[in-house]
């Protein structure tokens, strides 16, 4: 299994990874793109509360869809909450 993350958003406090999983085949080499997860961090300070984090520099076109496509994720997020 092979794990590609990058992260796609940050926040005041959080910050949005995307994770591509690829399974290979040991003896052919053949990848296969399985899934793709999102995962969110929230970045604590020494007291375990939430802290602010450095905003994401996005410099080519590909980054800031992917930013505007995280920011569409977080609302739906909070507003599942």
């Amino acid at each position: 299994v092979i794990l590609n993350a990058e992260v796609t958003y940050t926040g005041h406090t959080s910050l949005e990874a995307e994770v591509q999983v690829i399974a290979e085949n040991p003896i052919t080499g053949e990848r296969t793109h399985t899934n793709t997860a999102y995962l969110v961090y929230v970045a604590l300070d020494d007291e375990g509360r939430p802290t602010t984090i450095p905003a994401l520099v996005t410099e080519t076109e590909e980054e800031k869809q992917r930013m505007v496509q995280a920011k569409k994720r977080q609302a739906y997020r909070i507003s599942q909450k």
